[in-house]
């Protein structure tokens, strides 16, 4: 913006922030205005596409200021001619338009000597630049290639601080979570352990009728069972909230072991699914890599042949489900192999599902295989899936070092 009681000066502003065809001419005009000579041609870099606004008064300049500041492109620099009669001088106008935005560059331009430059800094505190006529044209177009580069960088510089700001508060969120989730699991282990031993005290004080023992028995069995696995659920859950960010070494079994508390379907008989494991490592074959990532990543990879059989009895009413789950080691890799037989996959999409929120479901976020793929890049791994097409189920292998260095 341009702030000037002279038409002139105006009209030379105007020529220079030009982008194309009279800037050499404007050069002259405003040089022969200020009383200078032009020193040269600008250089290609100073035809920057500029967006000039004009006022020859105070208040106009308040009000054409005030226009802007509301829309996306707010004045990032104001060059204002000290003294503007019969209305308000250069300092005054500066400080309303500073009132309005205070993130505006102000530049005050005078051919006079008895401006008072410390009251001028006192007023204005910051980003302020004191010009005096005559000064090259050429300083002109400088300053406001500067001063709009600084605008923009101030305006990065504060995105990122909010950034920061916010990541600095989801941080301390979810150690606040962590917290607070740890001891709700625990007083839930801990009233669950109860629960379980007051029942096993009172199957032992009743005497129930030898005609009802069975039916008591499987009851309390079948509530004992549930209590068991709901303290191992617990218990998995607990592991799985410490930071995942630790390597540590454990073994297949360990790994199997939390799998199933995680999900109990795994050992549950089911009428419509049959899960088959398949092992060609020993289960005491030890793992060092990131143990809380590697159950969520498996567990995902489970979740999505669970939901491709759910798919596929949606087309084929009473498709008899399939997952196999095989693991082995190969070359110092540990290998790991889920196989459904559910809706499987155009060969030609199958790339699309490790992008970030793609899903074929409806209701998912389809963030699963991406977390996979995340995962087995960290530890410099891979994922591949195959699909021989839709309805032919899916096949994922994923391969990553038995030993990952932190």
């Amino acid at each position: 913006m341009v702030v000037d009681d002279d038409p002139r000066q105006i009209t030379a502003y105007q020529n220079l922030f030009c982008e194309r065809g009279d800037t050499e001419s404007a050069l002259q005009t405003l040089a022969e205005l200020v009383e200078a000579r032009p020193k040269s041609l600008l250089s290609s870099n100073s035809q920057l596409p500029f967006t000039l606004l004009t006022a020859q008064q105070g208040d106009e300049a308040i009000d054409v200021f005030s226009a802007q500041l509301h829309s996306s492109a707010p004045v990032r620099v104001a060059f204002i001619d000290m003294r503007m009669p019969p209305g308000m001088n250069g300092l005054q106008t500066a400080e309303a338009l500073r009132k309005l935005d205070s993130r505006v560059y102000i530049v005050i331009v005078t051919a006079y000597t008895d401006v008072d430059m410390d009251n001028i800094s006192e007023v204005l505190q910051e980003d302020v630049l004191f010009v005096r006529k005559p000064f090259q044209p050429e300083e002109v177009v400088q300053i406001a290639r500067n001063f709009c580069q600084a605008w923009a960088r101030d305006r990065e510089l504060s995105r990122l601080r909010t950034k920061l700001q916010q990541k600095a508060e989801s941080n301390l969120y979810e150690a606040a979570h962590y917290e607070v989730t740890q001891s709700l699991l625990s007083d839930m282990a801990d009233k669950m352990n109860a629960q379980s031993g007051l029942l096993a005290y009172l199957s032992s004080q009743f005497d129930v009728d030898s005609s009802q023992q069975a039916n008591f028995d499987e009851v309390t069995g079948t509530v004992l069972g549930e209590a068991r696995q709901l303290s191992k659920l617990i218990n998995a859950l607990q592991r799985l909230s410490v930071e995942s960010d630790q390597v540590s070494v454990f073994s297949v079994r360990d790994l199997i072991e939390q799998l199933e508390a995680l999900m109990p379907n795994l050992t549950r008989p089911r009428e419509k699914v049959d899960i088959q494991w398949e092992l060609s490592v020993s289960d005491h074959q030890t793992l060092h890599t990131y143990f809380s990532r590697l159950v969520l990543a498996i567990s995902a990879l489970l979740y999505n042949a669970e939901e491709a059989l759910q798919s596929q009895e949606a087309i084929v009413p009473g498709h008899k489900g399939k997952i196999q789950i095989k693991m082995g080691v190969e070359d110092q890799s540990f290998v790991l192999n889920v196989i459904d037989n559910g809706i499987g996959a155009a060969p030609d999409r199958i790339d699309h599902f490790f992008g970030a929120g793609y899903t074929s479901k409806p209701g998912h976020a389809g963030m699963g295989l991406t977390m996979v793929a995340q995962f087995a890049s960290h530890v410099g791994g891979k994922i591949v899936l195959t699909s021989d097409g839709p309805e032919t189920g899916m096949r994922t292998e994923v391969r990553f070092p038995l030993n990952v260095r932190q």
